[in-house]
C-alpha cells in the first residue's frame, strides 16, 4: 500500500517545504513539491501538475521518500493537501484513476504559466501605489508578515475608503510572496480575480480594495569591506588599541589628534614646571623667587 497520502498529510500539517520522490511500480518516478505544506508543483516524465500527482497517488505500491527544503522549479498551483485528497477520493469513487482517464481529464488542460521561485532574501521587496490620492506612495516589506489596512495598528496604513481596517496580510519567506485576504469588505484581487490566499509575483495586477499596487524586486547591493591597511599602526602611548586587527582605529586617531593639537599656554608651562625639582630652570630664573 502506498504511503504517499500519509506523507502528504504529515508534511502538510507540519507546514513543510520540500519534495516527495515517488518510485512507481512501472519504473517511472515522480517528484511532488510542497511549499509551506501546500502543493505547488509535480512532475513525472512528460507529465506535470495535477496529472503527475494523481498518477502517483493511483499507484498503491509506490515507494516514497521525503527530501526537505528542496524548492520547486516553479509553482503552478497553491492547493491544500486536504483539498487534493478530497478530489482524489472523488476520482476513486467514480473509478476514474486509470491512466487514460486521468490523461484525458488533466493532460489536455491548459496549465497555469507558473510562478518562478527565486531566492527572495537577496532582494528588497517594494510596493508602489499607482492610483488614488496617495499615488506614488511607496513601502518596503521589512517583516515576513505584514498587516495592511486602514487602522493605526497595521504595519502599512492605506487610508482609502475601499480598504478595510485589517484588509490583508502580505507574507514572504525565502522563496515566495503570498497575499491572504482577511475577510475584507471590498476584497483583494490578483490579475482581476478576487483571492483568499494566493501567491504573488512581479508583473501581477494587485489590488487592495481599489488601491492598485505595483510590486518590484530590487537586488540588494553587496558592499565589500574596506581594504585593510598593509601595515598595522604603531601603538599610541597611553591609548588602548583594538586587539586582533591590522586596521587603524579612527577613535585612536581622534584622541591622538586632540592631544597633539591642544593649545600651548603659559598656564600649561607653569603646571609642568611645578613637577620639576631643579631650581635652575629658565622659567624659575626669570620669574621664580631666588
Amino acid at each position: 500500500m502506498s504511503q504517499l497520502p500519509d506523507y502528504l498529510q504529515f508534511h502538510s500539517q507540519s507546514g513543510n517545504t520540500g519534495r516527495l520522490v515517488v518510485e512507481c511500480t512501472d519504473g517511472t518516478s515522480a517528484r511532488i513539491y510542497l511549499l509551506d505544506g501546500n502543493f505547488v508543483y509535480a512532475e513525472s516524465g512528460e507529465h506535470h501538475g495535477l496529472l503527475a500527482l494523481f498518477l502517483s497517488l493511483s499507484d498503491q505500491n509506490a515507494a516514497v521518500r521525503w527530501e526537505p527544503k528542496v524548492v520547486a522549479p516553479k509553482a503552478e498551483h497553491n492547493i491544500t493537501i486536504d483539498e487534493l485528497l478530497f478530489q482524489f477520493g472523488q476520482l476513486e469513487d467514480n473509478k476514474q484513476l486509470d491512466r487514460e482517464t486521468l490523461v484525458s481529464m488533466f493532460g489536455n488542460k491548459r496549465q497555469t504559466s507558473g510562478i518562478k521561485l527565486i531566492n527572495l532574501s537577496q532582494y528588497d521587496i517594494t510596493f508602489t501605489v499607482e492610483n488614488t490620492s496617495f499615488k506614488n506612495f511607496e513601502f518596503v516589506l521589512k517583516k515576513t508578515d505584514t498587516l495592511v489596512g486602514r487602522k493605526d495598528d497595521c504595519d502599512v496604513i492605506l487610508p482609502d475608503g475601499s480598504v478595510s481596517g485589517h484588509h490583508c496580510r502580505i507574507i514572504h519567506d525565502e522563496h515566495c510572496i503570498r497575499v491572504i485576504d482577511l475577510g475584507s469588505t471590498n476584497g483583494t484581487s490578483i490579475n482581476g480575480q478576487l483571492i483568499s490566499n494566493q501567491l504573488l509575483q512581479p508583473g501581477d495586477k494587485f489590488l487592495i480594495g481599489s488601491v492598485s499596487l505595483n510590486m518590484q524586486l530590487k537586488l540588494q547591493r553587496k558592499i565589500s569591506e574596506p581594504p585593510k591597511a598593509v601595515h598595522a599602526a604603531p601603538p599610541v602611548s597611553g591609548v588602548t588599541t583594538t586587539q586582533h586587527t591590522d586596521r587603524i582605529d579612527p577613535k585612536i586617531l581622534r584622541r591622538t589628534t586632540e592631544k597633539l593639537t591642544k593649545p600651548i599656554s603659559w598656564k600649561n608651562l607653569v603646571q609642568e614646571n611645578k613637577t620639576k625639582t631643579s631650581s635652575q630652570s629658565i622659567f624659575s630664573k626669570m620669574f621664580g623667587k631666588k
